[in-house]
């Protein structure tokens, strides 16, 4: 995997390289109730053992097929993924232990 963009459920960004993770959340005015606010933007330098296992819990997601979908729906989230140059791969993820998982992890590497 050579970068992962995650956008969950409330439509918060991750994007998620070897080098850092970067975390641009909805706002107030974007989200559907004019009410949620993902909090601040934030950008975290990754280590190389993060970055590995980032790319574990992704593989997990990927590895189930059953909670995968072919339409966005509330409560799901989008996963991207670019292998190389010209492979890029998207998925439409249902909530599932290994989606919370992977947030879980980002939100603690962010501090959240």
């Amino acid at each position: 995997m050579e970068s992962i963009s995650l956008r969950d459920q409330n439509n918060n960004l991750y994007l998620i390289s070897a080098a850092e993770l970067a975390y641009k959340p909805i706002k107030k005015e974007q989200s559907s109730s004019g009410i949620y606010s993902g909090g601040e933007p934030q950008t975290k330098v990754l280590t190389e053992e993060e970055w590995v296992e980032i790319q574990g819990l992704v593989q997990a997601i990927l590895d189930n097929v059953s909670i995968q979908t072919d339409q966005r729906r509330m409560l799901t989230s989008v996963l991207n993924i670019t292998f190389g140059s010209d492979q890029k791969e998207r998925y439409i993820i249902t909530r599932s232990d290994e989606l919370r998982n992977l947030l879980t992890y980002l939100n603690a590497l962010l501090g959240k």
